[in-house]
């Protein structure tokens, strides 16, 4: 790993690639996570009544608990 100082020697324009690249390798990682929302977005096949029905159940409701 580089110290400290061996950045600091390093040319500007250098630096300034370095930074492009790392722009580039972040942009692609967040298009990656980002482009597919169905995958973090999905809702599950739940009938909501049928949860509401059960805790509504006194035998059911403690059971949960």
């Amino acid at each position: 790993m580089h110290s400290l100082n061996s950045f600091c020697k390093m040319n500007r324009s250098e630096l300034k690639r370095i930074h492009r690249k790392l722009k580039e390798v972040v942009e692609e990682l967040e298009s990656a996570i980002y482009s597919d929302k169905e995958s973090y977005t999905s809702t599950l096949p739940v009938d909501y009544q049928d949860v509401l029905d059960y805790y509504n159940d006194t035998a059911n409701a403690e059971e949960g608990l």
